[in-house]
């Protein structure tokens, strides 16, 4: 079986309850955005999509049951030896699948949109996407979305899509896909997808404090942020090469779970990456001081930020 994903549009944070800025995936990759113009609605329509693709490669079934009718279905054509297998099931199947099953994260790029609108209540949408594992294309994939407006949310009542693997040969590495997706991966919950970026002798280090040396010992220091950060998302900003290996920049934006305090922070981090496009060793920067001003701050009765004491 296949997956779903998501990823979402970027808002300001303001006051202790924020809307969360998120993460823009696919339309920012792509030159979509300058062939495109969407209505407003249309725009929606596209943020809930991608929302759902985030949800989907970071396996965050939470997220795809807010995002999924409860009697959606799901149908699957794959082209398998020049036949194509076809595949039909609920939602509450595909998730149950995913409980059973060994699971990785994956990104998915939306390069086309077509949208059909009702009323600018009902939507069909079709997105001409590709799907990578850690910089890597897997297959080629032509989704199709039915959707209704339920309230002021977007509701997916049927999710179906082709599947056509790339071959091997043509299969070819691309480090900013592989930032993006690692980008991703901070904001899953899942502190192993983050560690999987990583070599198996790989290392992660934090500004000045003592490197995390392996897959475990990065997977407990990702996990400390996820805990104090639990709607984190890192926002990939650039990806830049120099002599001393790529660097990639990033914004993170959260909410702080003792504190309520809202958090935005942009940092980067120096890689060294290894033949197998894997993460040797990584040294990270981020202002921590400002980090620590941002998540003790307090509010008053109306929500407003007030000063640090």
């Amino acid at each position: 079986y296949r997956r779903l994903l998501l990823l979402c549009l970027p808002v300001l944070l303001h006051g202790c309850q924020p809307t969360q800025e998120k993460p823009i995936s696919g339309a920012d990759i792509v030159d979509t955005a300058d062939k495109q113009v969407f209505s407003p609605a249309e725009q929606e329509v596209i943020a809930a999509t991608e929302q759902l693709l985030i949800a989907a490669g970071n396996y965050q079934i939470d997220q795809l049951n807010q995002w999924v009718s409860d009697k959606a279905m799901l149908g699957i054509t794959v082209l398998e030896d020049g036949k194509w297998i076809n595949t039909e099931l609920t939602i509450q199947e595909y998730i149950d699948n995913l409980r059973l099953r060994e699971i990785s994260p994956y990104l998915e790029i939306i390069s086309d949109y077509q949208i059909l609108m009702s009323e600018d209540r009902l939507a069909l949408v079709r997105g001409d996407a590709i799907v990578h594992r850690y910089g890597l294309p897997q297959s080629r994939e032509v989704n199709n979305f039915t959707m209704i407006k339920a309230g002021d949310q977007w509701k997916f009542l049927n999710i179906s899509f082709t599947v056509q693997t790339i071959p091997e040969e043509e299969r070819k590495f691309d480090l900013d896909i592989f930032a993006r997706a690692y980008a991703q991966a901070w904001g899953s919950q899942r502190p192993g997808f983050v560690a999987s970026f990583f070599a198996e002798d790989g290392s992660l280090r934090i500004n000045e404090d003592p490197a995390a040396e392996g897959r475990a010992a990065i997977a407990e220091s990702a996990q400390g942020f996820m805990t104090d950060l639990p709607d984190m998302m890192v926002r990939y900003d650039s990806l830049i090469t120099t002599q001393d290996g790529p660097v990639f920049y990033w914004t993170l934006i959260a909410t702080h779970a003792a504190s309520g305090s809202p958090v935005n922070v942009s940092g980067h981090e120096q890689w060294q990456v290894d033949d197998q496009g894997r993460i040797k060793a990584s040294q990270g920067h981020f202002p921590s001081d400002e980090y620590a001003r941002q998540i003790n701050q307090t509010c008053d009765d109306h929500g407003l930020l007030l000063p640090n004491q």
